[in-house]
């Protein structure tokens, strides 16, 4: 798993220590790491490139429509949950738009990965 963030390294590590999490968040991009901001792509990009892992077949969980325009432009599948600074945020782009992360199950992810990989067409060689 990863971080990708606007917020500085420092609020980011704050945060982790908070909630003893940092040994499951191997990989932090922060607005002082990522190449360009979100809306940009970068952060989720550069997170998923630092992980190993393809976008496509990854999940973001975002809060904000800058993070839902970030997450969604480097091909993620976009969990959106508005939180108490973004409340007034359209989320509608992201990919589904939760109230609580009690909503969805990595069951329910592993299904929508599933049916995106279906969906998409296999690469020319």
């Amino acid at each position: 798993m990863a971080i990708a963030s606007n917020s500085p390294q420092w609020w980011v590590e704050a945060r982790l220590d908070a909630l003893d999490l940092h040994r499951h968040m191997p990989v932090q991009i922060s607005i002082d790491t990522a190449s360009r901001p979100k809306p940009d792509p970068a952060p989720f990009a550069e997170a998923c490139a630092a992980l190993g892992a393809d976008p496509h077949m990854s999940v973001a969980f975002e809060d904000s429509i800058t993070g839902v325009a970030s997450a969604t432009a480097a091909g993620l599948f976009t969990v959106a949950c508005a939180g108490p600074l973004s409340l007034s945020h359209d989320l509608s782009a992201a990919d589904v738009v939760i109230d609580s992360h009690e909503e969805i199950s990595l069951s329910d992810l592993g299904e929508a990965l599933a049916a995106r990989r279906r969906s998409t067409p296999s690469p020319r060689r």
